[in-house]
């Protein structure tokens, strides 16, 4: 199959499909463009301008780049599990008793399973709970009232900045830099 447009060797546009949803990106717009009017051609696409929504992660775009969140979601979690009224947390993972065959299983498990693959999703824009959410996955199975104090204390962890979320710069030089507070 030919395309109606060319490409350039120092050029680049990305296509990300995901169902019925296309993100086009690249360094090029008259390329962007020409995908655009091809794609039109085939499928009758809309364009609806600038990224700024997909997949339940906002783009925000700032001065020296973008930030990647999942405020939405975040703020629509802590009113689900009711944790937007209680006050936030410092630490992503509270503290858990080791568990002991007298410790009570929760009775409705859904509910902590929902809670942790929730936070999941969430963490694909905060990895600063990734580890928690990694440890309270161990206990889908069998979950006590204490992995849900724990599940329901990394929410109340997020409640601090719902916010926040990965900063990709607009530098031409690709390098990573990552910051940690040890505390």
């Amino acid at each position: 199959m030919t395309t109606p447009y060319s490409a350039s060797n120092n050029s680049i546009v990305l296509l990300a499909v995901y169902v019925d949803d296309i993100v086009v990106i690249g360094n090029n717009p008259a390329e962007i463009t020409a995908l655009k009017v091809f794609l039109d051609d085939r499928f009758k696409i809309m364009d609806l301008g600038e990224l700024n929504y997909f997949l339940g992660m906002e783009v925000l775009k700032v001065p020296n780049g973008m930030v990647l969140t999942q405020r939405k979601f975040a703020l629509d979690l802590l009113k689900e599990f009711k944790c937007d009224v209680l006050s936030p947390v410092t630490c992503p993972l509270g503290s858990l008793s080791k568990g002991s065959s007298t410790e009570n299983n929760i009775t409705d498990i859904t509910k902590y399973r929902k809670l942790v693959g929730k936070l999941n999703y969430l963490s694909n824009t905060r990895p600063d709970i990734a580890f928690a959410v990694q440890y309270l996955s161990q206990f889908l199975q069998a979950p006590t009232k204490s992995h849900m104090a724990a599940a329901l204390h990394t929410l109340r962890y997020i409640k601090q900045d719902p916010s926040q979320g990965p900063f990709f710069n607009d530098r031409d030089d690709y390098r990573l830099e990552a910051y940690c507070d040890s505390d």
